[in-house]
């Protein structure tokens, strides 16, 4: 289960399950979030929560908006990204 808090300008990421608690690191490649309600704005406080890529379709800070997380070291070449305007999907 992932649940994503907006604070204001600040986001608070918890991963249950997915961060290894003692070490800090992910235990997944990628993490798919929905229900983000972020927008262009918090795009840098999140990578620089997170310590590496994100891509992100925003919606509103009350609606939508998903986010794909990367784990840092993971060897992956991303060729093209399409994000639709509603905030509701990465292709």
């Amino acid at each position: 289960m992932l649940e994503v808090l907006a604070i204001s300008e600040s986001v608070e990421l918890f991963l249950l399950g997915v961060i290894n608690k003692k070490q800090g690191i992910p235990k997944a490649d990628l993490i798919f979030l929905q229900e983000t309600h972020t927008t262009k704005n918090c795009e840098s406080q999140w990578k620089k929560e997170w310590g590496s890529s994100i891509m992100f379709s925003h919606g509103r800070t009350n609606a939508r908006g998903v986010a794909v997380l990367i784990r840092s070291g993971l060897d992956i070449v991303i060729q093209h990204e399409h994000c639709d305007s509603k905030g509701r999907l990465i292709m």
